[in-house]
């Protein structure tokens, strides 16, 4: 079973934090933005938000 949490999950944790730092919370990353700073796919990148959401 591959840990999801190493090599999915947290790297779009890092990055969404990244970009909320950036921003100062003005604006709300998209999935394709989280996609362009990690290399995941899109798809991958709405996993770990839904998995980060629970």
């Amino acid at each position: 079973m591959e840990n999801t949490w190493a090599v999915r999950d947290l790297p779009v944790l890092e990055a969404i934090v990244e970009f909320l730092e950036e921003k100062i919370g003005f604006e709300m990353p998209e999935l394709s933005d989280i996609s362009d700073r990690t290399g995941i796919e899109v798809e991958d990148v709405g996993r770990a938000a839904q998995a980060l959401k629970q």
